[in-house]
């Protein structure tokens, strides 16, 4: 990866491309999603928490061990009706602006995604390519939309964070551990949380009222409805030294696949 930020002096000269698969995504085990997208998730992919620096963070499973996405079909696509938000601005994301004390972010591009290329630069007639800013030096429209969806991202990505803080402050996340066997050999997944089913049912009725006020028990409920997804995973990797299996399994899972096609920066 090439973080940039996105600037006028930098990319003034430059034009970048709408990316037209999944690729870029085939090595995340687990992404970030935010409390708003789980009502879709649940429904499709298993849903779990992991732990860095203290603080839990809600994430899509979308792999069984490193470096792997079960999500993305050899052929590049999408293959679950449920993207992470995160992924639709790809090559574009937000980052901590370095050069401030405050918490401000600033709007970076992944440079070494080939999808940032020369204004002047042939492109095949099937790709389109857009302008960084306008001629007036102003962020162009499509660039200038991009800013506000993740903008609005990140803010729904704070919300999230702090519904997880209610619910580990009530002693609700615990581990989870994921079995599965592959090849004969018996597999565990670790580092992945889960809702501690009886402890948010044997919690007291003012502290329950309080976490549904947030809307903390929306994400608790979902996350343990979407558990039952891992073993759709679990299947597609138990069979992977059967590649026919695999790929009727991968199928069947996939039922309903997101068209990469159909993703559209205009409907941000």
């Amino acid at each position: 990866m090439d973080i940039q930020a996105v600037s006028l002096e930098r990319h003034n000269t430059k034009r970048w491309k709408r990316f037209g698969d999944f690729n870029f995504a085939k090595e995340e085990t687990v992404v970030p999603i935010a409390a708003a997208e789980i009502t879709t998730a649940l429904c499709n992919i298993p849903i779990g928490f992991i732990e860095e620096n203290g603080a839990f963070t809600l994430v899509a499973i979308q792999g069984l061990v490193p470096n792997q996405n079960l999500l993305v079909t050899a052929e590049g696509k999408w293959g679950s009706p449920f993207l992470p938000d995160c992924y639709r601005c790809y090559p574009f994301r937000t980052a901590k602006n370095a050069g401030s004390d405050e918490a401000t972010k600033i709007i970076v591009v992944d440079e070494a995604s080939d999808l940032v290329v020369d204004a002047d630069e042939d492109v095949d007639e099937d790709e389109k390519s857009e302008h960084f800013f306008d001629e007036a030096g102003n962020p162009s429209e499509i660039i200038q939309r991009i800013i506000e969806f993740l903008t609005a991202y990140d803010a729904k990505i704070e919300v999230t964070q702090s519904l997880c803080a209610a619910l580990a402050k009530e002693n609700l996340i615990q581990p989870w551990k994921i079995q599965w066997q592959e090849d004969s050999e018996g597999n565990e997944l670790n580092g992945l949380f889960c809702i501690d089913e009886a402890a948010l049912n044997d919690l007291p009725a003012e502290k329950y009222a309080a976490l549904r006020e947030d809307g903390a028990t929306v994400l608790a409920y979902g996350q343990l409805f979407s558990m039952q997804h891992i073993t759709k995973l679990i299947r597609i990797v138990e069979l992977g030294s059967q590649q026919s299996k695999q790929e009727q399994m991968q199928a069947e899972v996939f039922a309903n696949a997101l068209d990469s096609g159909s993703l559209s920066f205009d409907n941000l």
